[in-house]
């Protein structure tokens, strides 16, 4: 996270307030604590937030602890004032240093200046911590949202990831910030609502050399595309862009309005609407008595359903027009009618909801869909031979890149019960297992993977 100037002079300035002035800062707060917090836990929070003495500045750990107090005294705050609480961070890579410094209602209580970067794991905490805190205010400023308990998961996740990283590539590598970043998008459906979407974004520039993560327009961080690699891993994120959105129509779905909605497709008249309606729960409307369909040949655009059980018949007037974009109706309902097991109508349009032709979570889908055939586009036409990066696509071999990302990464991701393949029409490329021959020594058969390796040893 780049900071301003500003902020970097303000946490070279701050200074530990004296006990006076830490009195008159927790006062200028009290009223905004939620209610039922115990006052005891905050100010023991908020006392703690100390500068570790000069000495536990190679000390690392002695910092980190600060944010536990800091998440503590966040989680004790109204929604709307978490910001109060405050936590910035800057890095000098010329000098491999960093600082922070920590504040409450603008007035700074902890600050260290300098700090060795070492292997980068509790500057990468502290990045983390501020990043999400900001997140977490700015989902309430835009959604009306409380962000914070979710927050500090994510922030607890992060922290895994960060020791997983350690003897790794760099917390700083793509891949890093890109997993983090889908870890977010993970977490946003359980935050939204039937009402709200959150609404994340990854913007590739034209020259692909960077991609920019932000949910709800806050910019969360950049990342460099060197390689065919992080291309990769950006065009998959891209593509769960998609997915999280989906999810969230998915979460927060109310079913039985859904199922009364799509009634609208698979009926042409007000009246024949409303008899299916009336009928959405009618067992007698199932599998079991569907005994097929007849035509009119006066009504060219509606096809009759005829249901039969212990000398009762009913039929319903249904839409056969064409669907243009998957709708329920036409020759599709017709085949729904004949072959799928349901036990009423509500259940028989149910069946759609999260598969191939929920037209719903096709259409959340769409504006996605069409960013990434324009990026393909784009890396088809040849923009990456004009990139810096030597290791991207290019000439000969950008058509085997695009079917490979295209087939083996994005096409196969999981979305509701079907995947990006199936709603796309893009074929999912086959993962044949590696061929392991027999040892010559032994005959042992390929498939003995566990005992090659353990006799070559």
């Amino acid at each position: 996270m780049n900071l301003s100037q500003s902020r970097m002079d303000h946490i070279a300035q701050a200074e530990t307030l004296g006990e006076a002035q830490r009195m008159g800062v927790f006062d200028s707060i009290k009223d905004f604590f939620r209610g039922g917090a115990k006052k005891e836990a905050i100010k023991q929070a908020f006392d703690a937030l100390h500068t570790p003495p000069q000495g536990a500045a190679g000390d690392l750990a002695a910092h980190e602890d600060l944010l536990v107090h800091l998440s503590n005294l966040q989680q004790a705050l109204e929604p709307a004032h978490t910001a109060l609480a405050r936590l910035d961070v800057a890095e000098n890579p010329a000098t491999r240093t960093w600082s922070y410094s920590i504040s409450v209602n603008d007035k700074p209580l902890a600050a260290a200046q300098d700090l060795p970067i070492g292997t980068g794991y509790t500057l990468a905490v502290f990045k983390d911590f501020a990043m999400l805190s900001n997140l977490g205010h700015h989902l309430h400023e835009r959604q009306g949202i409380d962000a914070s308990a979710t927050m500090r998961q994510l922030h607890e996740q992060f922290r895994e990831m960060n020791a997983a990283h350690a003897d790794g590539a760099g917390f700083d590598h793509p891949g890093v910030a890109l997993e983090k970043f889908g870890v977010i998008l993970q977490s946003l459906p359980g935050l939204g609502g039937a009402d709200r979407n959150l609404f994340p974004q990854v913007s590739i520039n034209d020259a692909f050399s960077a991609a920019t993560l932000s949910v709800e327009g806050l910019e969360l961080g950049t990342v460099a595309i060197q390689d065919r690699a992080t291309l990769t891993d950006v065009m998959a994120t891209k593509a769960r862009e998609g997915l999280c959105l989906a999810n969230q129509l998915l979460a927060s779905r109310d079913t039985a309005q859904a199922t009364r909605e799509s009634v609208q497709d698979m009926a042409d008249s007000a009246t024949d609407r409303q008899a299916i309606t009336d009928r959405l729960d009618d067992p007698f409307f199932s599998s079991a008595n569907f005994k097929g369909v007849t035509r009119n040949p006066d009504q060219p655009a509606v096809f009759q359903a005829r249901f039969e059980a212990a000398g009762r018949t009913e039929t319903l007037d249904l839409s056969d027009r064409t669907a243009s974009n998957m709708e329920l109706r036409g020759a599709r309902l017709e085949n729904k009618l004949a072959t799928q097991q349901y036990q009423n109508l509500s259940e028989l349009i149910a069946s759609d909801f999260g598969a191939a032709h929920d037209t719903m979570m096709v259409y959340s889908l769409n504006a996605v869909r069409n960013e990434i055939d324009q990026l393909l586009g784009a890396i088809g036409a040849g923009i990456a031979d004009h990139t810096h990066a030597q290791d991207l696509p290019k000439g000969d071999d950008i058509p085997a890149y695009i079917s490979e990302l295209k087939g083996s990464v994005i096409a196969p991701m999981d979305v509701g019960r079907t995947t990006l393949g199936e709603i796309w029409q893009w074929p999912i490329t086959p993962q044949t297992p590696p061929d392991v021959q027999p040892d010559a020594r032994d005959g042992a058969p390929p498939h003995d993977l566990g005992r090659f390796m353990d006799q070559r040893a």
